[in-house]
């Protein structure tokens, strides 16, 4: 299988398990890639979304597993795009420019079905359900967004005006129910469990860090891991559990630095004797001091 990596240069793509990269064909140069889905309906169909909307398309598609891409012209869209979800081979939501659109024949044309700033969409498997959230507002939906339920009690306020949601997640509870999980900037992971009125932390054994990103193993759906933007000396750069998000363990991560992203190497199922994990960072300066990062295996 392929692995592929998204930064402000566009998409790389290793078929060596991460050894090493190339550059992909048929995008831009220098366009910042802010999001990956995988069709899973679809072998080797991925769609990637432009971070800031930088001109001509804001949707790419590959056939190939990455290896190549042609844009996904809608005009439409418009703005960055923050997220891609899948509910058939053919029928996608997408949250664009704050407003959510789908299509049913994929990508050719697109309706608007809801305005949400700064949204981010999953699918819930067992309730067949749309959830979209930015982290101060909430609703899920059953019918592509013509009727809608509030599930915005719990969350926190905004931070610094921005929206706080940085992922969203969903995963089985452990009794064949969905938990949604948010990262949110400030207060750490939240959970949304179904027939809950309002979100609540789980934060048990983990302080309310800046989160980016949530990974859900192939292997065992309780167990998740999680990435710290800025580790400091006492805890890792990643956190995990093995509870659907109860109890966290921290102090993971060895040399790993400002984790932007983390993926599950979905190859290693459940009947696999080990299992690879992925986590991908930025470079970026602290209070002046430069953080080196890069694409780490374990």
């Amino acid at each position: 299988g392929a692995m592929l990596y998204a930064d402000r240069s566009g998409v790389r793509r290793s078929i060596d398990d991460g050894t090493t990269f190339a550059a992909t064909q048929g995008l831009p140069a220098d366009l910042w890639i802010g999001h990956l889905a995988v069709n899973p309906f679809v072998a080797g169909q991925v769609i990637a979304g432009t971070r800031y909307g930088q001109g001509g398309a804001t949707l790419y598609r590959s056939v190939d597993s990455g290896a190549t891409w042609s844009p996904l012209f809608a005009p439409a869209l418009s703005g960055e795009a923050l997220s891609v979800v899948f509910v058939n081979a053919s029928t996608y939501a997408v949250s664009v420019g704050g407003r959510i659109y789908y299509t049913s024949d994929n990508g050719a044309n697109w309706t608007q079905i809801h305005d949400l700033t700064g949204a981010r969409l999953v699918r819930l498997p067992q309730s067949n359900e749309l959830l979209a959230t930015n982290g101060v507002s909430c609703v899920r939906t059953s019918t592509l967004f013509a009727t809608t339920q509030d599930c915005s009690a719990g969350l926190p306020a905004p931070v610094d005006g921005e929206y706080p949601t940085t992922s969203l997640s969903v995963v089985d509870d452990g009794n064949g129910a969905d938990r949604v999980l948010a990262t949110v900037r400030g207060s750490g992971v939240v959970a949304l469990e179904t027939g809950a009125s309002a979100w609540v932390a789980s934060n048990r054994q983990l302080h309310a860090y800046a989160i980016r990103g949530l990974a859900l193993s192939p292997r065992d759906p309780a167990w998740i891991v999680a990435g710290r933007s800025l580790p400091d000396g006492v805890d890792g750069p990643l956190l995990a559990t093995r509870d659907a998000g109860a109890t966290w363990q921290r102090a993971l991560g060895g040399a790993a630095n400002y984790i932007y992203t983390i993926e599950f190497d979905p190859t290693t199922g459940p009947g696999a004797l080990a299992t690879r994990l992925y986590a991908a960072g930025t470079t970026v300066r602290h209070v002046g001091i430069p953080m080196t990062s890069g694409i780490y295996r374990s």
